[in-house]
C-alpha cells in the first residue's frame, strides 16, 4: 500500500514520452502520426521545431504526454540554443525516450557528443525512421540500443508496431495494473510509513534483550497511526492537517 501511494503519485501525472533526435529526422512527422492529427509543423528544412510541443494521449492503460522537441545539433542562434537546451533537460523527466534517426543519411556523430551520455540508464527506443528510402551504408554506425524499431512515420502499420513497443516498455517499467492499486493520499501514506517504522522497531526490540514493555510501546505507537487513518483517533492536529488541504470560505 505504501509503494502504491508512490506509484499513484507518478501515474496521476501523464508519463512523458519524449521524441528526440537530429533536425529533419522526421520527429514531427512521427509526432503527428502518433496523434493522428496535424499539430507540429513539418518541413524539409532542418530545425523547423524550435520549442517543444506536447499532447496527451492514452497508450493501453497509461496516460502519456507525447513531446516533440527541437532537433539536437550545435545551435547556430541563441533561439535555437534555448530549444536544444530545453530538449536535453526534458530527457531527465522522460519515462521513455524515442530516439529518432534518419536511416537514409549518415548518422550525425555530434549526437553522440550531446545526447548519448544522457541516455545511459534511461528507457530508450531507437527509431530508424524513413524506412521507405534506401538506407545509407553508414547507418551501421548507429548507436547500439537494444530496444529498436525500423519504420516509416507515414505508415499506419509501422505506427501500430511502435505503439505496441512503447506499451510493452511502459508495462515493464510499471508492471502492475495501476487500476488495481489502492489510492492512498499523501497524509495516509506518511501515517502508514510511521506505523511501519514502529513495527520494525518493535521486532528489533523483540529480538533484543529489551523488555516486553518497550515492544508494546512501539506497537501502541504503530496502532495510533493506523487509528488516525481509519478515523478512530481525531485530535486538533489531525483536523488542522485535514482542513489545511482545503480552502473553506466563510
Amino acid at each position: 500500500m505504501i509503494s502504491s501511494s508512490t506509484k499513484k503519485t507518478t501515474l496521476s501525472n501523464a508519463l512523458k514520452v519524449v521524441l528526440i533526435g537530429s533536425p529533419n529526422a522526421g520527429k514531427s512527422t512521427l509526432f503527428n502520426g502518433m496523434l493522428g492529427q496535424h499539430r507540429a509543423i513539418v518541413s524539409d528544412s532542418p530545425g523547423t521545431t524550435r520549442d517543444y510541443i506536447s499532447k496527451e494521449l492514452t497508450i493501453g492503460e497509461f496516460r502519456v504526454e507525447l513531446i516533440d522537441c527541437a532537433g539536437i545539433r550545435k545551435a547556430e542562434t541563441d533561439t535555437e540554443r534555448l530549444g536544444v537546451d530545453m530538449a536535453l533537460e526534458l530527457l531527465d523527466e522522460a519515462s521513455i525516450i524515442l530516439f529518432v534517426i534518419d536511416r537514409s543519411v549518415p548518422y550525425p556523430k555530434e549526437l553522440n557528443e550531446m545526447v548519448i551520455d544522457r541516455l545511459r540508464d534511461k528507457n530508450v527506443i531507437l527509431i530508424e525512421n524513413k524506412a521507405d528510402l534506401p538506407p545509407d551504408p553508414s547507418s551501421r554506425d548507429n548507436p547500439d540500443i537494444e530496444d529498436n524499431i525500423t519504420l516509416c512515420a507515414h505508415d499506419q502499420s509501422d505506427l501500430s508496431r511502435l505503439f505496441d513497443q512503447v506499451l510493452n516498455l511502459l508495462s515493464k517499467i510499471y508492471p502492475d495494473d495501476p487500476s488495481k492499486d489502492l489510492i492512498v493520499n499523501e497524509r495516509h501514506s506518511a501515517l502508514l510509513k510511521y506505523a511501519a517504522d514502529h513495527i520494525v522497531e518493535a521486532l528489533q526490540r523483540l529480538s533484543s534483550s529489551d523488555g516486553n514493555e518497550f515492544v508494546l510501546q512501539e506497537l501502541n505507537l504503530s496502532r495510533e497511526y493506523l487509528d488516525e487513518i481509519i478515523g478512530i483517533k481525531t485530535n486538533e492536529d489531525v483536523l488542522d492537517k485535514l482542513f489545511g488541504q482545503f480552502c473553506i470560505g466563510k
